[in-house]
């Protein structure tokens, strides 16, 4: 399956992926201005607070704020 338009990737050292409260934000609402949806009609509460815990124990580096 080839995603159009193409992702970023996610793999680049020093990815800025800001704090947990800016991430729950574009998880609910979606990133602006690129085809990311938002989740808030598909996930719960709990399911969505676990979200940016699980993509910092998949970050193998350090995190740009």
């Amino acid at each position: 399956m080839t995603l159009s338009p193409l992702t970023a990737d996610q793999t680049i050292l020093k990815v800025p992926v800001g704090t947990d409260c800016e991430l729950l934000v574009t998880i609910s609402n979606g990133a602006l201005f690129t085809p990311r949806h938002g989740f808030r009609s598909t996930l719960t509460d709990q399911p969505m607070l676990g979200v940016p815990s699980y993509i910092r124990s998949k970050t193998p580096f350090d995190v740009v704020s």
